[in-house]
This record gives C-alpha cells, structure tokens and sequence, in this order.
C-alpha cells in the first residue's frame, strides 16, 4: 500500500503531507482546491512525465516522494529483478523536477534511469481517471488482464510459453552466430589439420636435436677425431721404447727396488701401480674408441637433412622442439574443440526443433483457453457495466490469433503466446465495437475501468488503485453502485478515490479533504485535513448540495455504512 505522499512545490503546493490508510481512500473538496495535483504528483512518482511548469513558480526544483509497504513478495521479487536493487518490506521512491524541466529519480535513496523508474511504478499503482486510464488504454496489457482472470491453468501455461519461447531465442541465436561463423571455422579447421599433419609427420621427439647434433659433430670431425685418438694411444702404449706404459713400468721396478731396503716408499710404489693400472686401462679405451669411429658421408647427409627440416618447422611454429611440440597440442586441441562444435551444432539443431515444436503446441493450447475466458470474462463486464448505469454498451474481448504456415505462425509466437488480445466496446446503440483506445469519454472509461478491476479484484496484483472523478455526471443511484465497486476492490487493494459524489464519500475508510488556501504573503496553497465526525458530516452535507443543520447530518450519518 501506498503510506505516505510528500509533495514540495509542485504546481500550487507548497508543502503537502498524504497520509493514506488500508481500504478505501477518498479525497474531497471544492472545484479547483488541487485534488487533481495529488492524481498528478502520483502519476509523476509512478515514472509519469514531467515539466518545468509543474514546479511552483518561484522555487528551484519540485520534490515528490512516496513510501510503499505492505507489498506482496512477488511485487518486492519483481522489483527488485526490474530494478537490480534489493527491497526488504518498504520501498522509498523519489522524483526531483528542477524549474529547467530536468529530473531526477531515487528508488530507495539510489539514483536510477527513469525506465528502470518506470518499471517499478508499473507495479505499484494504477490511475484511471476521465482522461488517464494508465494500464487499460494500453493495449498490451489487456492480454495480461484476460490471463490474470483465466487464472492458474493459462498463468502456467503461459510461463512455460515463456520459457520455452526464450530457451528458443537463445537456441536460435547461438546457431545464428555459429552460422555466421561456418565458414571461417572451417577454414581454421583445415588449416589445424595442416599444421598438426605436417609437425606430426616430422616425428619430432624432445631430445632428437640435441643427439643428431652431437653424432653430427662427430661424424664431420672422424678423421681428426681418429688422428688424435691414435696418437693418444702410442704415446700411452703402442711405442715400445717411448710409451708411456713402458716408461712407467720400468719407473715401477726401480721404485720396487727401493722399497725393498727402505719400508718408507712401500706407499709410493702402490701409488705407482695404480697410475700404471689406469693408465694400461686408458689405452685399452684408447684403442676401443679408434676402432669404432667410422667414416660416413652419407649417414651424415642423412642427419643434417633431418635436422634441416626440424629447423624450418621450429622457425615457422616454434623456436625450439619444445616450443614447437607445445604449438602442436594446442592446435591439436583447438582442432578438437572445433570439430566438437560442429557435432554440438547438430545437437543443438535438434534441440531447437524439440522446442519450437513444444512451443508452438502449448501456445495454440493457451489460445485456445484464451478464447475460452475471454466470453465468461466479456459477459461479467458486461454485467457490471449494467450496474455502474452503462446499459446498452456492448463489451468483448478479442483474441486474434496468428494464422498460416506452423513456420509463420512460430516465428511470430512471442512470449506470451501467439494472440493478440484487445478489449472492445460499443458505447451506443447500432456501432460497431472500438478499441477502447479510440473511445473519447473519459466518465465512460473511468466506470469500465472499474467494472474490469471489479471483475479482477480477485486477481489483479497491483497493490494501489487511483479513481480520479470516474462519477463525473451520473446519478446518485449510480454512485451508490460505485461506492459498492470501489469498496469491493477496496478489500482486496487500496484505493484511492477523488470524487464529488456523496455515496462514494461516505463509503471511504479514510476520508480527506482538500484545502486551497493563501498563506500571508498572498501565495495560494494547499493544506489537506483529515474528517471525522461532525467535520465528516458537514462535509457530507456540503456534496449533496443541503444546509449545514441537523435534519443533513442526520442524512449524511445514515449514509455512513457504520452509522447504519
């Protein structure tokens, strides 16, 4: 429900505190006292459009705030999705009108763009007055009000139209853009398979650069390699007079000698008989590596050629083998994942006819509820309307559903199914029902709205209701009728009513009245005062046109439902 109204310098007000209660709450007052400024305030703090000569004259800026509570979690879920700002019980909004026509808006002391404003006002409130039927003059949410009346068969349905129409758009744009992209990823495919064919077809190993280098070096050096082993081995052993062996073999024998007398060179000769030992080993060594170095040409043509072709792929993919081998398994997997792609496009192909075909079934099954309720729903108007003084209007509601080809009809299915729904009316005799958008009486309008949100009292999820003089020209039988209506809806939702109808006063729970006064310094204002009693009675008394005395307040006591 709506708390609280703060209205600054706004049109003639000055400063104006509303304090609106549960039920029904009814605004009275002179012609000109500023009733229609609180419609209005409302209407701006509900995401309405504004200008500057709605600021006081004089002041810098208008300010309008209202506080919300009570609301139902679902309302505070999905306001809270609108908006990205997390509600708790209250909401706070605020709306700033500078004298230059510039606004600024707050949700919860949060500056937010004006739609995400919009949004949530959307949600909160609903103005119907003889020239602003906020939601029923907009044609999309008529299909919203039958499907609110229809209840919680069509409601789920329709969510799972929802949800399987947006599982469809999101199919659909995926494949749309892999499509896009067919042709160059098949491109990057072959080109994958290219680079990993021809690094694999090298059969590359991590270390072989290193081993085809040294037994490279080594074959281009046999013939030195050879010299200088030979000649290692006859200075170690093969010259018998000059050997080193031999050398130091007769070293040893003297030194043996020596031992022999003097126990002190005991260490000294087996020193010398291990160098002797190594050294007779070193030759033997000597000799094995002469003999194994070979003297092959083409075994070296063989392994500059491989080490040639190694090379080139290290410069095109990698500087070194490792680099090269790590460039292999990425484009190897890079490779898998496109191929993965085009199997997961087939697979989603599949998928996205699985949903279309269940989305273009359970929309033609939720039209067919539509039309269903749409007839029960245009006859209990209809009744209402009788009842509320309208009685040769004809009301309908149209369903129009997509026709053609299952292709036309599912590329044309929206979220909400594949109807366009639109209320008629035929306000006299002999014409042909109109869109309620063309209809030109604002008294008219304001009583369908009510008969509709009569009809949806018990549906109908936006909290507050604002009747702005919708019994503008009937009769007092009329407005009696209407007072029931709005007490009715007033159970369920506030409401708000300004009126200048008796009947409709006396019903209200909370009963205001306007004042247009000038303060001292002669700037006209606006004060509101809550009645009760004797002020309620006289004011009572004043709407339906008698004296001030005793016999009227007697009347205006009896009019009063808790008087009664």
């Amino acid at each position: 429900m709506l708390r609280l109204l703060e209205i600054s310098n706004f049109g003639i007000i000055k400063q104006l505190e509303v304090v609106l209660r549960p039920g029904l709450n009814v605004l009275t007052g002179e012609t000109g006292s500023g009733k229609s400024l609180i419609v209005e305030a409302i209407d701006v703090i509900l995401g309405g459009r504004i200008s500057a000569d709605m600021v006081k004259p004089g002041a810098e800026k208008a300010r309008i705030q209202a506080l919300f509570s009570d609301l139902l979690p679902l309302s505070l879920k999905e306001i809270s999705e609108r908006t990205a700002i997390e509600i708790d019980d209250e909401l706070y909004l605020s709306r700033e009108i500078s004298s230059d026509g510039r606004g600024l808006c707050r949700i919860n002391g949060r500056i937010v763009p004006l739609q995400l404003f919009r949004s949530a006002g959307e949600l909160l409130a609903d103005i119907h007055g003889q020239h602003d039927t906020q939601s029923l003059l907009r044609q999309a949410t008529h299909i919203d009000m039958l499907d609110m009346y229809a209840g919680a068969e069509v409601l789920s349905l329709r969510q799972r139209v929802n949800d399987a129409y947006g599982s469809r758009m999101e199919l659909f744009t995926v494949l749309a853009k892999r499509r896009d992209r067919a042709e160059e990823r098949l491109r990057r495919i072959d080109y994958l398979r290219f680079q990993v064919q021809e690094i694999d077809d090298a059969g590359i190993v991590p270390e072989e650069v290193a081993a085809l280098e040294e037994e490279s070096n080594i074959l281009s050096n046999a013939e030195r390699l050879y010299a200088l082993a030979d000649q290692a081995y006859e200075e170690v052993y093969g010259r018998e007079a000059t050997a080193a062996a031999e050398s130091l073999s007769r070293a040893l024998d003297a030194i043996s000698g020596i031992s022999a007398v003097d126990s002190k060179w005991k260490e000294e000769e087996s020193r010398l008989e291990s160098m002797l030992a190594e050294l007779e080993d070193c030759g033997r060594n000597l000799a094995g590596y002469r003999s194994t170095i070979e003297f092959d040409p083409q075994r070296l043509g063989q392994i500059q050629d491989r080490l040639d072709r190694i090379n080139r792929l290290c410069s095109k993919y990698g500087g070194n083998t490792e680099a090269l081998l790590d460039y292999r398994h990425k484009a190897f997997e890079e490779l898998a994942s496109l191929e993965e792609q085009e199997y997961s496009a087939e697979h989603l192909e599949s998928k996205l006819h699985d949903v279309s075909v269940s989305l273009l079934q359970d929309a033609e099954t939720l039209s067919g509820l539509r039309r269903q309720f749409a007839a029960s729903f245009s006859q209990r108007v209809i009744e209402e309307l009788k009842d509320l003084g309208l009685l040769k209007q004809v009301f309908s509601v149209a369903v129009n559903t997509i026709e053609g080809s299952d292709e036309q009809r599912l590329e044309a299915v929206s979220a909400k199914g594949m109807d366009e729904v639109e209320m008629m009316v035929s306000l006299n005799p002999g014409q042909p029902p109109m869109q309620l958008r063309k209809v030109a009486s604002g008294g008219e309008l304001s009583r369908l709205a009510l008969a509709i949100k009569t009809v949806l009292a018990d549906h109908d999820a936006i909290p507050v209701m604002v009747f702005d003089e919708i019994d503008a020209g009937i009769g007092g039988r009329i407005g009696g009728v209407i007072a029931e209506r709005m007490k009715a809806i007033a159970a369920h939702r506030q409401v708000l009513c300004i009126t200048h109808t008796p009947q409709i006063a006396a019903a209200a729970d909370n009963h205001m009245k306007i004042i247009k006064f000038a303060d001292s310094g002669g700037s006209v204002s606006v004060s509101i005062e809550r009645l009760a009693g004797d002020e309620r009675l006289c004011e009572l008394s004043s709407m339906m046109g008698v004296s001030d005395n005793a016999g009227a307040r007697e009347i205006a006591a009896g009019m009063i439902p808790d008087n009664k």
